[in-house]
């Protein structure tokens, strides 16, 4: 059939559907002998389908489906048809050298218009923003040899959702739960501005062990998008019994319109079948229904439907009732006639009002959000009071008078005359529903503020400050609305990521911020302690999990930066422990994955603190794992990924150079500098992709310094330095890049000191102190800036020390050893920051000694000695321990 031929064929077979049936022939006797042979063909098709409206109409349009098979679409190969829709087919496919399915998806000959094409393209868009354990991931994509394109998805084995339950008898609480994964799935899609519109069970597959998998996004539309496609609704791409009033009426669709769709699909779950069929099939009789009747109470179905006796088939019964049998009984409850669905009275109350408030036809009236319909679901399962409740007599009464106009004429004028209070009830439901729009315009205000428009400047130079002031005035919309509105869930999940995104700019160790580690700590657990309650509200909630564990890594890394080990091991641990098991619920999320990675990278940091270097390799090398395998994975993400790979990289290099395996150590460090230059090469304008660069010159300098490669160290730390000073200079609010700039500096001072040029060592090094002086000025709080400033100190003695300058020497070496003593005191001084200080001590003792002050060198080389008798500090203190022996020699010389 040739596509022009396909197109009128088309439309003469709607404009033929849509008549009566005894109008038919006479309309077809008018058309052409090839159209009217045609669309005969298709009317008798149609005619033999069981349910055309459940299951869209199949039709092969000149796409001969067996001259794919085993041929080569990119670099995937066909295997068999697993799909087939009007408008697209679907196939199972293996790409080479990966023993791995997937699902292939292209358009069929003869429906690749424009419209269309363009239709299929956005389906592929809209994809590639999701990712959710719940949705079918995009993973590939292309055109075919011909011009059709095509995408390609994870493949997923299961069953429909009603036909899974059926088969595994599911009862009500089980069907429930279930269906709380599916609204966790549409909920993340309109939290990325997207409405599925059409779904129905068919889209929704279980996996064997329990998993919903949400399928096509074929007609989904973009909220943020400005053209409104009327086309789509007057092509029909949606199916109507799952259809809200709105979408067949051609209005504008919102996220209600889904709630409605899930409201049908959770009525035929629990019910039995959907609240509006035809019996004949007729799609204008669907539409009449829809638009014009209430839906019956799900258990009102239940109760007839359960009235069957286990000995009697409800066919049989519908036989004895004289009633046509059908071909193929639907079925959407268990066999076991112990389960609890077979209860009609399990649905009554609650569910009934649950499924009844989803399927309003206003959507004003409906659940506002996915997620509150969900929470309501939870809180029956849970045993507490619900939201929904049954229409008013009100309401029910107003709706009869709509459709009963004329007859109830004089009982409107009565009911006016002497309905004041009624009318002032209407007056405040009003404004209430203004006051609610306006709640929901602010808070979606904030949250653009909030998580785009941030997002959008995050990473441009110069912008600290203003990311501070645009995060704190959106807290303090958010902060005022949850005193307006307690018991919201999705408003506290905002206030959470809100609290959390403040604590980032206030003093997230790995990114740009205003230095202040103490008010980012509050600022975490604010967050964490909400976020507790969420959980413990929907303990089987991924998000909320995962978000609990998030917050545990954040507040874990300031509790290092004050220096309470053991509680940053205690959260770090936390987390690792809610990853594992999120893991073990949701294999293939790559979010929980990276996730997961993070715990262990982060455990592994603590461990190099405590020196306990042989498990910081262990829980490095399970995070690169990790990523690695992740960047071969998720491309789509695989920047993030090779990001983190080439950190870890970086943290392993640093523990075998502590170790003396420097050659080694730099090896590590050349393979994270080619990802990092790649990543800043095509990322010209992204801070944080500068700022790895630039650590990673510093790490190659330091292996190339302990090699006494000084000229090849200082060209890497002048990199680095080049790099931290543009961006400070541009951004001079931002502590993170300033204390790396402090951290280049002291580095190229240090190498200058071992090729013992003096002048220029000390020069750098002066820098360096004025940056962290002010640092540990601004953040009293923070351990490791104390730290920094301590050794940095001591380093600035060292120098004075050898240009004979021993009063100076003395008052730089008595400040830092001020700082360490008094953070020892405090017993927050850790095994590696104890080396720091031994190493304090020898340095000091070796002035002492070329000064001529043999016993004052004497007293620091035996508080070296004792911090090195410690076996976790003087482990991998091998240079340490030579320099000592050396030192005391000479002492007992003089």
């Amino acid at each position: 059939m040739q596509n022009h031929d396909w197109k009128k064929t088309k439309e003469i077979f709607h404009q033929t559907l849509d008549l009566p049936e005894n109008e038919r022939n006479s309309f077809l006797a008018n058309q052409d002998d090839f159209f009217r042979t045609e669309v005969s063909r298709l009317l008798e098709s149609h005619e033999k389908l069981d349910d055309f409206i459940a299951e869209p109409l199949a039709i092969e349009i000149g796409l001969n489906t067996n001259s794919y098979l085993g041929k080569t679409i990119g670099s995937y190969k066909i295997l068999e048809t697993i799909g087939t829709g009007g408008m697209g087919q679907v196939f199972l496919v293996e790409k080479e050298g990966l023993d791995k399915k997937f699902a292939l998806k292209i358009i069929k000959r003869g429906m690749d218009t424009e419209a269309v094409l363009k239709r299929f393209v956005r389906e592929r868009q809209i994809l590639l923003k999701l990712e959710h354990p719940n949705i079918t991931r995009l993973l590939d994509g292309g055109t075919t040899a011909d011009g059709l394109p095509y995408f390609v998805l994870e493949y997923v084995e299961g069953l429909p959702l009603t036909r899974f339950c059926d088969e595994q008898k599911f009862d009500i609480k089980e069907r429930l739960e279930l269906f709380r994964q599916i609204c966790s799935a549409v909920s993340y899609a309109h939290q990325n501005l997207i409405v599925h519109r059409d779904l129905k069970p068919s889209n929704i597959l279980i996996t064997n062990d329990g998993n919903a998998k949400l399928l096509d996004f074929g007609i989904a539309k973009l909220l943020n998008s400005n053209d409104f496609e009327q086309t789509v609704t007057q092509a029909r791409m949606f199916t109507p019994e799952y259809a809200s009033p709105e979408q067949i009426n051609g209005q504008l669709i919102t996220t209600a319109s889904d709630v409605y769709s899930l409201g049908v699909i959770l009525y035929e779950l629990l019910g039995g079948q959907r609240p509006f069929q035809s019996k004949s099939k007729n799609y204008q009789e669907i539409i009449n229904r829809i638009l014009t009747e209430e839906p019956v109470r799900p258990s009102a179905i239940s109760d007839f439907r359960f009235q069957i006796s286990d000995s009697e088939s409800e066919s049989e019964t519908l036989k004895n009732k004289g009633q046509k049998t059908k071909h193929k009984e639907q079925k959407t409850y268990p066999e076991n006639p112990k389960s609890q669905i077979r209860n009609s009275k399990s649905l009554k109350g609650d569910v009934d009002n649950i499924i009844l408030k989803a399927l309003r036809k206003e959507p004003e009236r409906r659940y506002q959000s996915v997620q509150e319909f969900s929470e309501d679901i939870r809180r029956y399962l849970s045993g507490l009071p619900v939201s929904a409740t049954a229409d008013s007599t009100f309401y029910r009464f107003s709706k009869f008078i709509k459709r009963n106009r004329i007859g109830t004429a004089v009982a409107v004028v009565i009911l006016l005359l002497s309905g004041v209070s009624i009318w002032q009830g209407i007056v405040a439901n009003r404004e209430r529903a203004k006051a609610e729009n306006r709640f929901e315009q602010v808070r979606k205000l904030a949250n653009i503020v909030l998580f785009e428009y941030h997002d959008g400047i995050a990473k441009l130079p110069g912008a600290t400050g203003m990311r501070e002031k645009m995060v704190k005035d959106s807290l303090e919309f958010l902060d005022n609305l949850s005193t307006e509105s307690i018991g919201n869930l999705d408003l506290q999940r905002d206030i959470v990521k809100a609290y959390r995104k403040v604590g980032d700019i206030q003093g997230e160790g790995n990114t740009g911020n205003v230095g202040k580690s103490n008010d980012a700590l509050q600022s975490y657990q604010k967050a964490f302690v909400m976020q507790e309650k969420i959980v413990e509200k929907n303990p089987n909630n991924v998000e909320d999990q995962k978000m609990l564990g998030d917050l545990h890594i954040e507040i874990g890394g300031h509790q290092r930066n004050v220096g309470d080990l053991p509680n940053t091991e205690k959260s770090f641990q936390n987390a690792l422990q809610i990853f594992a098991d999120l893991q073990t619920r949701v294999p293939n999320d790559f979010k929980l994955k990276s996730a997961l990675a993070k715990a262990f990278w982060n455990i592994a940091s603590l461990k190099t603190t405590q020196n306990r270097f042989d498990e910081s390799l262990e829980n490095y090398q399970k995070a690169l794992e990790i990523y690695r395998q992740l960047a071969v994975d998720d491309a789509l993400n695989m920047k993030n990924y090779l990001r983190n790979v080439a950190l870890t990289e970086k943290s392993m290099g640093s523990i075998f150079q502590v170790r003396g395996e420097n050659e080694k150590a730099l090896q590590y460090f050349q393979k994270a500098l080619a990802i990092d230059l790649e990543n800043a090469k095509n990322n010209p304008n992204d801070v944080s992709a500068a700022l790895d660069l630039s650590f990673t010159y510093g790490s190659v300098a330091s292996a190339l310094r302990e090699a006494k490669n000084y000229a090849g160290a200082k060209e890497n730390y002048r990199k680095a330095i080049e790099i931290r000073e543009k961006i400070f200079n541009a951004d001079n609010k931002n502590a993170f890049a300033e204390n790396a700039l402090a951290r280049g500096l002291q580095e190229l001072g240090r190498t200058f000191l071992m090729e013992q040029k003096y002048v220029e060592a000390q020069t750098h090094i002066s820098k360096a102190q004025t940056f962290y002086q002010k640092m540990a000025d601004s953040d009293a709080e923070n351990y490791e800036k104390k730290m920094r400033l301590a050794e940095n100190t001591a380093l600035s003695g060292y120098v004075k020390g050898l240009i004979q300058n021993l009063d100076q020497a003395n008052e730089f070496y008595a400040k830092a050893l001020t700082i360490y003593t008094d953070l020892l005191t405090q017993e927050k001084l850790s095994a590696l920051n104890q080396r720091r200080l031994a190493a304090i001590y020898l340095d000091y003792g070796e002035i002492l000694l070329k000064n001529n002050r043999p016993a004052k060198a004497l007293e620091n080389l035996q508080k070296t000695q004792e911090l090195l008798a410690n076996e976790k500090v003087g482990k991998d203190a091998k240079a340490e321990s030579a320099k000592l022996e050396k030192l005391l020699t000479e002492t007992k010389l003089k």
